[in-house]
């Protein structure tokens, strides 16, 4: 069987065991962290107010209107809350595009419904994983496969009702799009900007990552031909798909444990403190 059919029975088979995994092991209505429970919450609240808006409903809200007892930890319990107040409203501080494109799946399939998007952005990260390395070092192309979907990280969130798998398939799509034999186009390095600010949408925390990336991208652009026209499209593409973003969450605002990990990397703890808000949100929009 040539190799380029068996990667994909390969690929396939393992995103078929993800499935498995999900349906027949893991426990029914029930998460890993509070994390996934929230934005579970979100997809919930999408679907009660039926897309027009992405409140959290609070049934209790007659009974409790300053939001006392509310079940998720409010910004005034916690160092690290889970929604943001606002309008007498409850947000959640985690970005919307995961859940309002997850609330579909649940609405079609009930609670299994919350694992599709985790896996089947595996099963296309693995694809690209698999042709990255062919194209460096072709002899080790289907053992990468079955590393990375057996035996990395990638296995984990695949099982977890989490946006990790959707970032990854993101930045994985764009350093292979970075890899072409020819060299990305002038079209396709705006195609790459977009997709280094898409991810910011996904998760607030790849925020830094892309603003790394545009780095990186001037630099090897620079050392190649000298010529910046190319970083100057995907400088543009980053910053077009930022934009919405920005105007539609008051700015760029940074997770709470973003900030702190900073404080912990960076030495000059009071100048970050003031730089970044310590009670920052993470996409908690306003509307």
């Amino acid at each position: 069987m040539k190799s380029k059919h068996l990667f994909f029975l390969i690929i396939t088979a393992i995103t078929l065991f993800y499935g498995y995994l999900a349906i027949y092991l893991l426990p029914p209505n029930s998460f890993f962290t509070m994390d996934n429970g929230v934005k579970f919450i979100q997809a919930q609240g999408l679907i009660l107010n039926n897309f027009k808006n992405i409140h959290l409903p609070y049934p209790g809200k007659y009974l409790d209107p300053s939001f006392n007892f509310f079940p998720i930890r409010p910004p005034w319990k916690t160092l690290e809350p889970h929604i943001h107040l606002k309008d007498n409203q409850a947000y959640s501080m985690h970005p919307f595009i995961f859940p309002f494109l997850s609330s579909y799946f649940y609405k079609i399939f009930g609670f299994y419904g919350l694992f599709f998007i985790p896996i089947i952005s595996s099963f296309f990260s693995l694809i690209l994983i698999y042709l990255l390395v062919n194209k460096i070092v072709p002899q080790y192309s289907l053992f990468s496969i079955l590393l990375t979907g057996l035996g990395s990280p990638l296995f984990f969130y695949s099982l977890i009702f989490w946006e990790h798998t959707l970032s990854i398939f993101i930045t994985t799509l764009i350093f292979y799009l970075l890899c072409l034999n020819k060299g990305p186009s002038k079209i396709a390095y705006f195609f790459i900007g977009l997709l280094i600010g898409l991810n910011s949408w996904i998760r607030m925390e790849t925020t830094i990552l892309s603003i790394s990336m545009i780095i990186i991208l001037y630099l090897l652009q620079s050392r190649k031909d000298g010529s910046l026209q190319k970083v100057v499209f995907a400088t543009a593409g980053f910053v077009l798909s930022l934009i919405p973003l920005l105007l539609y969450n008051d700015g760029i605002q940074l997770s709470n444990r973003t900030v702190n990990l900073l404080k912990r990397k960076v030495v000059h703890v009071s100048l970050l403190s003031r730089v970044f808000n310590s009670h920052a949100y993470n996409v908690a929009v306003f509307v």
